[in-house]
């Protein structure tokens, strides 16, 4: 065998080698699940590398425009990529889209599409040029040029092309498929989220698939991750022991769908009655999905008569110490002999005070966003709890001796990993609600105690006051529902403290239960886990 024969047949072997590589290489870059530009520009920079090549791009069809826009390139310079707009039949590209058919060519300055060769700025011998096809139809162009002092491209380049331009249509359209199910999917989400009412999907291990916005608020969860996957019992351990739970499993079992009203409790704190409704989900000729969805018995109208009396509410609440801003700061700005200094200390306690009525209100309407969002952060460490009720006491002293309210505090040393801010919002939600609805001269006792062996201590607050309505349960379950009817109500406030109170409790780990004291009056019982402070 002569020795140029020998050496034809070892570059052979080189060519099918190399080839293999650069397919071998390319199906991994498709495999990375990169995004559809990252990968076009990997492809291009290893086809123009292993060939040799003096530059390498993919053009995708526009077919609203009807022209072909530059998608990635290699060896030509990123400024002149926005510049490439070839109309499909015009040019090289433009006629292998039109015509369907790769287009080789040995030399270009020989061939009819020299005008087309741009010598002004690259240097080239040789070209091939490859419809990308996905689903029969063509979306693009993939294109090689040899160097001008490079052997010009051949067959076996051509059909290499051919079969790396099939790689690309495979990208194209899982990239394209990819798109239609995450539009999909952020369809489905939407749909879920625009219903008026919880709703949950799940498999037979009760497993969640699916929770829609209105089912995280009752749920008390922030995000997708926090539920995705997870079992239903774990995130809404109430459930269990209900019908609603027994109807779930016949769902999913059986593929028995109904309806039912019945009282459920939530991991926010909330009891209340609830119409319930139970589908089976088939997906693909298999049952093993079921949906659950809920909503609250309080009609539309009482909705809306609740958001009236609250922005009745907020205006009354904004007005009152937004007028006495008003009144002290035009007092202030007119006192200015020195006869009348004497009275700038009081106008100043009374911008003082009712700036800082205006900050309460504003501060709890952010936290109860916050809280329906799941965006509450704590930040827990080491607090003296009988040190905090002393500042609570003595910040609503002042609000009780103008009732002539005496309150009596009661705590042993107890320290505790808790948020203190938050604690003490707790604390005076609860004490300024005892103040507000207690009779003149009479008492609010705030007591704590430790109980060890629980790794929990109790703070509770007693006043002498009416009690709890006959509504309370209700009350409870709503915002912004304060315990009077609104044309009656002459204590104040916009009835979000005992829910804020009840929130925050539940984000510690512990809990609030309000009932009435033997006697008469309100008792108010926080319990909270020491949360394991260092010694």
């Amino acid at each position: 065998m002569s020795n140029r024969t020998q050496k034809s047949k070892e570059s052979a072997r080189q060519r099918r080698l190399r080839s293999a590589q650069l397919v071998s290489r390319i199906g991994q870059v498709f495999a990375s699940n990169k995004s559809l530009d990252t990968s076009l520009l990997a492809i291009v920079n290893l086809i123009r590398t292993t060939l040799d090549l003096e530059r390498c791009s993919v053009l995708l069809l526009n077919r609203e425009r009807g022209i072909l826009t530059l998608a990635a390139a290699a060896g030509i310079p990123e400024k002149f990529w926005a510049q490439v707009e070839i109309p499909v039949g015009e040019g090289i590209s433009g006629r292998v889209v039109f015509e369907r058919k790769p287009v080789f060519v040995e030399d270009i300055s020989q061939s009819e599409f020299a005008h087309a060769a741009h010598h002004e700025r690259y240097s080239t011998k040789s070209f091939i040029s490859v419809p990308i096809m996905v689903s029969g139809d063509v979306v693009g162009v993939l294109n090689a040029n040899s160097r001008s002092d490079a052997d010009p491209l051949g067959r076996e380049e051509m059909d290499l092309l051919v079969a790396i331009a099939g790689f690309i249509g495979l990208g194209i359209s899982n990239a394209q498929l990819s798109e239609r199910c995450e539009e999909r999917s952020s369809l489905f989400r939407a749909a879920m989220d625009a219903v008026q009412c919880g709703a949950i999907i799940v498999d037979r291990g009760l497993a969640i698939q699916h929770m829609n916005n209105e089912a995280c608020r009752w749920l008390r969860l922030g995000g997708e991750a926090k539920f995705l996957g997870k079992s239903l019992l774990d995130l809404w351990p109430q459930l269990e022991g209900t019908e609603t739970f027994g109807r779930l499993r016949e769902a999913l079992a059986n593929g028995l769908r109904c309806s039912l009203v019945e009282t459920l409790s939530f991991p926010t704190g909330l009891t209340g009655e609830v119409e319930v409704f139970l589908s089976p989900m088939v997906v693909r000729g298999d049952q093993r999905f079921a949906l659950l969805a809920f909503h609250d018995l309080v009609s539309s109208a009482q909705v809306d008569s609740y958001k009236s009396q609250f922005l009745s509410l907020l205006a009354h609440e904004l007005c009152t110490p937004s007028a006495a801003l008003q009144a002290a700061s035009d007092l202030l700005l007119g006192s200015l002999s020195d006869s009348q200094c004497s009275d700038w200390a009081k106008l100043l306690r009374i911008v003082s005070s009712n700036s800082r009525r205006l900050l309460t209100v504003v501060n709890s309407l952010l936290d109860v966003y916050e809280l329906e969002r799941g965006t509450l952060v704590l930040d827990k460490h080491d607090v003296r709890i009988d040190e905090l009720l002393e500042e609570v006491v003595n910040l609503f002293e002042s609000d009780a001796e103008k009732k002539k309210i005496s309150i009596q505090l009661s705590s042993p040393p107890i320290l505790a990993h808790v948020d203190g801010r938050r604690f003490t919002q707790i604390i005076s939600a609860i004490v300024d609600n005892a103040i507000k609805y207690s009779p003149q001269a009479t008492t609010v006792e705030v007591k704590a105690v430790a109980n060890d062996a629980q790794q929990t201590f109790d703070v509770s607050v007693r006043d002498y006051g009416p009690g709890l309505p006959a509504n309370s349960a209700l009350r409870d379950a709503i915002r912004f529902q304060p315990g009077e009817p609104l044309p009656t109500r002459s204590s104040g406030g916009l009835g979000i403290g005992l829910y804020l109170a009840r929130a925050l409790a539940t984000l510690h780990g512990g809990e609030v239960v309000v009932q009435n004291a033997e006697g008469g009056g309100t008792l108010v019982m926080v319990r909270m886990p020491m949360g394991n402070p260092s010694s």
